[in-house]
């Protein structure tokens, strides 16, 4: 999934590749043309190269050993992802002229969709010692969006400054200098970058999506709804446009319309994880148990090591009665983040609740020395293993002052009490943890949905 300065990577191979030419109001066919190119551009704006090398065959028969053919016919190629057959095209025009920088400049550009940058900042040194302007720009351009990749953003900005004294138009170069400024916080310094993108690229929806930030950061939130929305308009298969608009609307509180933007999202690339973590942590807040038990299952399917995802799952299985699920995800959610010791004692108490005491004791007795001493984890942990009274836990409950705190304890004694046919008593704990105000706690999220009527576990 491509994203920040890996599109620029895109976008120089498109700029280059294309040219200067411009195609507005092209009808929905190629019209016949003197120029014997002229339908090749036609089918290269529309996203169809292999057309566009249809097309060259035929136009090719003029001047079939030209270095211009030869070297259009390897950029047609290069935009059709066959690399193999480019790279042999260009070779042969490098070994007849080592200074042909356009061929050169190809070359670089194979090498960065290889992940070579070592070989691509070769063949662009290369282009600059040469020193022919109309290459060099993007040359430079190419160096600062590898120095961007490799987060050397001091080695970047000189690269593309030096773009932009060469092409003060040059779109990759401003587009690098607009991010490494977001980067910077140079707000308004990335606005005005972007503007200038638009000046002369006013379809190029990359430049909207970025200046949508820096109006988000400028506090102008109407203004990068505004871009967002064009930058959609212009490129409604994006993924990444209906992410940054889905987490704006959150912002604004518009959630039915981020959700929408989610699930446009997660329609364009079901494979991706980020689009199901937004779904799942809107379905989470608005309380859909199983919607968000799906969004989150199919996060850490995508994605196993987005450990953020653990704790929200062991707390939905424990309300839909998956206890042996639910102290599964606590558990992995302890070794993420061995400080939170809540899971600890949500591990044993879904253990508990499952009928499994003896593991849940076990556990608690193994575990109990990571807890510290005198405090109330360890308080709450000894009453759920049993080496506490009842009367022990209430005792603290009631005297700890700190309301978050005594919201949890009460939210475990409560449980307990649940688990031992306590219902009156045990519901009259939860009720208390879940009415405690000014607490964002995992125990008060857990009770609220156990004292729901019908836990709305409907989509």
């Amino acid at each position: 999934m491509l994203r920040g300065s890996s599109a620029l990577a895109l976008i120089m191979l498109f700029i280059f590749l294309t040219g200067c030419s411009s195609i507005e109001n092209v009808p929905e066919e190629a019209v016949e043309d003197e120029l014997p190119y002229a339908s090749i551009s036609f089918y290269i704006s529309v996203g169809n190269p292999e057309k566009a090398l249809s097309e060259y065959k035929q136009a090719s028969v003029k001047e079939p050993e030209s270095e211009e053919t030869r070297l259009l016919y390897s950029r047609l190629l290069l935009l059709a992802g066959r690399l193999e057959e480019a790279q042999a095209e260009l070779d042969k025009l490098v070994a007849a002229d080592p200074q042909n920088t356009d061929a050169l400049f190809n070359l670089s550009l194979i090498e960065g969709i290889r992940g070579n940058r070592g070989a691509q900042k070769e063949f662009l040194q290369k282009i600059i010692e040469i020193d022919k302007e109309h290459v060099q720009a993007a040359a430079h351009a190419s160096l600062g969006e590898i120095s961007l990749i490799e987060e050397d953003y001091s080695k970047a900005r000189e690269y593309f400054e030096g773009a932009l004294k060469v092409d003060p138009q040059n779109t990759v170069a401003l587009m690098g200098l607009g991010n490494i400024s977001l980067r910077e916080e140079k707000n308004e310094e990335a606005l005005k970058l972007f503007d200038r993108v638009l000046i002369n690229e006013h379809a190029f929806s990359f430049a909207y999506l970025d200046r949508s930030k820096a109006r988000r950061a400028l506090g102008d939130t109407p203004g990068a709804l505004a871009d967002i929305t064009e930058a959609i308009n212009l490129d409604k298969e994006y993924y990444w446009n209906y992410i940054d608009r889905g987490r704006l609307l959150i912002e604004l509180r518009r959630k039915g319309d981020a959700l929408a933007d989610f699930n446009k999202a997660v329609q364009i690339d079901p494979d991706y994880f980020i689009a199901y973590v937004y779904r799942a942590g809107l379905n989470y807040e608005a309380d859909k148990i199983n919607a968000a038990i799906k969004d989150y299952e199919k996060v850490i399917e995508k994605k196993p090591d987005y450990h953020f995802a653990y704790s929200p799952l062991g707390e939905l299985y424990f309300v839909t009665d998956n206890w042996s699920r639910s102290a599964e995800m606590f558990e992995k959610a302890y070794e993420y983040d061995t400080l939170e010791y809540s899971y600890i004692l949500l591990k044993a108490l879904a253990l508990k609740q499952g009928t499994m005491d003896k593991e849940a004791r076990k556990y608690l007795e193994g575990m109990i020395k990571q807890l510290p001493g005198e405090s109330w984890y360890y308080t709450i942990a000894r009453y759920l293993a049993g080496a506490a009274s009842e009367f022990a836990a209430v005792n603290a409950a009631n005297k700890e002052k700190d309301k978050i705190i005594k919201g949890q304890m009460l939210f475990y004694i409560g449980s307990q009490f649940l688990c031992e046919g306590k219902t009156v008593a045990g519901l009259k704990y939860l009720i208390e943890a879940r009415d405690i105000k000014g607490q964002g706690s995992i125990e008060r999220k857990i009770a609220h949905w156990l004292l729901l009527e019908d836990n709305q576990q409907d989509e």
